[in-house]
């Protein structure tokens, strides 16, 4: 319900600014296409514990989010 919420209003206000706490609680690969899609958005850098496990199987992936 969050994320189609979320999408939602996107789409409806595709220049909205939006900062996502816990990184959107998104896979790696949710994360980067969100970004792409929404220029304006953003995440806070406070990771969830679902975030905790997506990090420990994609490390490599994560570590170049960021960087």
């Amino acid at each position: 319900e969050f994320y189609e919420e979320t999408y939602g209003i996107m789409k409806k206000f595709p220049k909205l600014r939006l900062c996502l706490a816990h990184l959107g609680y998104m896979t790696y690969d949710e994360a980067v296409a969100f970004l792409e899609n929404w220029e304006n958005t953003m995440f806070d850098l406070t990771p969830g514990a679902l975030w905790c496990k997506n990090a420990t199987d994609e490390p490599e992936k994560w570590k170049e989010f960021f960087t």
